[in-house]
């Protein structure tokens, strides 16, 4: 009987520390710069973390889901968070906006002349919840579960 008890006390500490490891976003803390540009961690569903992208006070992406699975939460760590955002500031500054070109699977490109019209307005546009390639979570050693 003592084990058991010990056994049910043992998993109530458990799920009660497991419940403590969400961390709220501060405004402030939660920011980084980044070869010129600002991210700021956004609060998301579920005690997950989505990002905005900035440059020069423009809002230059916003995601607030899971940009591998497209689940309505979104990356489980902070510092997930950070890296999917750094990716593509890298992807924005090479001029290589994958996430407007590649569909849900990563494979099949938009039609020229949309990409072309996507290519033109690229400075000018703001992303919103990309869906990212399952390959770019695995390049960033970012544990995703599908």
């Amino acid at each position: 009987m003592k084990k058991i008890h010990l056994a049910f006390c043992l998993l109530f500490i458990y799920i009660s520390v497991s419940a403590q490891k969400h961390e709220p976003v501060h405004t402030k803390k939660d920011r980084r710069d980044f070869q010129g540009y600002t991210i700021r961690l956004l609060p998301s569903t579920e005690g997950t973390y989505g990002y905005v992208i900035l440059k020069d006070n423009e809002l230059l992406a916003h995601q607030s889901r899971n940009p591998f699975t497209f689940s309505t939460g979104g990356l489980k760590s902070k510092e997930d968070a950070f890296k999917v955002a750094q990716w593509q500031i890298e992807q924005l500054k090479n001029k290589q906006p994958v996430t407007a070109t590649m569909t849900a699977s990563g494979k099949r490109k938009l039609p020229p002349v949309l990409l072309q019209k996507i290519k033109s307005q690229h400075n000018a546009m703001s992303f919103s919840n990309q869906r990212l390639p399952r390959k770019v979570a695995a390049d960033l050693h970012i544990l995703v579960t599908y």
